[in-house]
C-alpha cells in the first residue's frame, strides 16, 4: 500500500513537472512561399493609433514595400512537448486574415483585423509537430501581421 502511495505521489510529481508552457511569435523567422522568403519587420507607426502591438512578437510582411494590394501566405511550424491542455492565438492584420492549424480552418476576419483577436485553437494543437498557416489580404494602404499563440500543455 505504502509503495502504491509513493508512485501515485511520484508520478503526480512528475507529470507537474514536465507541465509547460510555450509561444510562438510573428517574427522575422515566419516563412512565406509569396514571391520572397525573406520576411520583414514591418514599421506600423503611419497607423499607431490603431495597430495594436503584442509583448515579444513584431508586426511583419513578406516584402519590404507593405502598400501593395495583394494577399500572402505565412507559415510558422512549432513542436509542441506534451499534450495541449490550453491553446489560443492573438491575431491582427491589415486587413484581412485566416487562420488555419494543421490544415483546419481556426478562424477568420475581415476588414480593420489590426484590431487584435483572440481565438482558441485548442481542439485542433496536437502533440508533437503544428504548423500555422495564416492568409492575409491587404486591400487598401499599409500590409501587416501580428500574432502570438500560447500553448500549454501536460
Amino acid at each position: 500500500m505504502l509503495d502504491n502511495l509513493i508512485l501515485l505521489i511520484f508520478c503526480s510529481f512528475l507529470s507537474h513537472i514536465m507541465a509547460g508552457t510555450m509561444t510562438v511569435i510573428s517574427d522575422t523567422s515566419v516563412y512565406t512561399i509569396i514571391n520572397s522568403q525573406t520576411i520583414y519587420a514591418t514599421n506600423p507607426a503611419n497607423y499607431s493609433y490603431a495597430w495594436k502591438s503584442i509583448d515579444g512578437a513584431s508586426w511583419i510582411w513578406y516584402a519590404s514595400d507593405n502598400t501593395k494590394i495583394e494577399a500572402a501566405l505565412f507559415i510558422k511550424c512549432f513542436s509542441v512537448p506534451g499534450t495541449p491542455t490550453s491553446s489560443n492565438i492573438n491575431i491582427g492584420a491589415d486587413d484581412n486574415f485566416t487562420v488555419f492549424l494543421n490544415g483546419r480552418l481556426v478562424g477568420m476576419k475581415s476588414l480593420t483585423s489590426f484590431f487584435l483577436t483572440e481565438i482558441d485553437m485548442l481542439s485542433k494543437t496536437v502533440y508533437g509537430q503544428n504548423c500555422l498557416h495564416i492568409i492575409v489580404e491587404n486591400t487598401v494602404d499599409y500590409a501587416g501581421l501580428i500574432f502570438k499563440a500560447t500553448i500549454s500543455y501536460q
